[in-house]
């Protein structure tokens, strides 16, 4: 995907209007017209309205508030297009960082000011106070440019950095340190195999069924510690994929509840018409 270096174009309002074409090369306008002709599970899932999930997602961010770990958290997200969760988990671990830096940028990209005589300091000469380093993943390439334009700090600050070897692309803002796009499955082999490399904690906010490849890298991950505090994982309850041994949602539970270390939450809802299960466990 080719994003442009300099990044303020984005915030035209063509790029309003058409955020998915705005830069795209002609391989991806016409890997775009082949998603809308046979939209993939992402894309099916996002069309969609989705009225269930504020009790679940109130629950996971409650998981990671300020009051649950004071200390600086690294978290591995899945956003999709609105990012309702990093905005409130931003808004609520880094109210102390924001208000230092007086001029605030908040996960809704308003500007809120103290009222000083004092000069302000920029939003980056307050990292030392940081408590939350997210890194977002989004592998559907329409979905990861729609995104962008709905990411935490884009109306101010947005850059294009290093890719790591599992992301075709990577961005960042003040509040939010990577936006990769790029596979879970990739990401998680990356890991895996670098003994330096691990989150605090992980929501895998998965749009569909997981395929046995993907559950034995989130037991990997979880087994040896990659993700070293607690985890959380939701999945669609329905569509389960032919040969796959576990094709019920109480075999999925069974099959997560397997893993080690204490459980804090089940939740089975309907997301519109779809059955789905969330479940978040803790490192012992």
């Amino acid at each position: 995907m080719s994003l442009p270096t300099d990044i303020e174009g984005i915030h035209e309002e063509k790029w309003t209007q058409s955020p998915a074409l705005r830069y795209a090369t002609m391989h991806e306008l016409a890997d775009r017209v082949a998603m809308l002709k046979h939209p993939d599970s992402g894309i099916t899932f996002h069309r969609a309205k989705h009225g269930a999930k504020d009790d679940p997602r109130g629950a996971v961010t409650n998981l990671f508030s300020r009051f649950q770990l004071e200390k600086k958290l690294s978290i591995l997200t899945m956003p999709g297009l609105r990012w309702a969760f990093e905005r409130t988990l931003i808004e609520q671990r880094e109210v102390e960082r924001i208000f230092v830096a007086g001029s605030a940028e908040w996960a809704d990209g308003k500007i809120r000011e103290r009222n000083t005589h004092k000069p302000l300091p920029p939003l980056s000469d307050c990292d030392m106070l940081r408590r939350t380093y997210i890194t977002a993943i989004e592998r559907n390439e329409a979905i990861y440019r729609a995104a962008v334009r709905k990411m935490p700090g884009v109306e101010s600050n947005l850059k294009q950095i290093p890719s790591p070897p599992f992301a075709t692309t990577s961005l960042c803002t003040s509040l939010v340190p990577r936006f990769h796009r790029c596979t879970f499955e990739d990401l998680a082999r990356f890991y895996l195999g670098r003994n330096a490399y691990r989150f605090d904690a992980a929501w895998l906010d998965f749009s569909g069924p997981l395929i046995p490849e993907t559950r034995q890298l989130i037991e990997k991950m979880w087994c040896i510690k990659k993700i070293a505090w607690r985890l959380v994982i939701t999945a669609e309850g329905a569509r389960w994929p032919l040969g796959d041994p576990v094709r019920t949602v109480d075999q999925y539970v069974a099959w997560i509840e397997s893993f080690p270390g204490k459980r804090l939450h089940l939740l089975r809802y309907q997301d519109g018409r779809t059955p789905m299960v969330q479940f978040a466990i803790e490192q012992r």
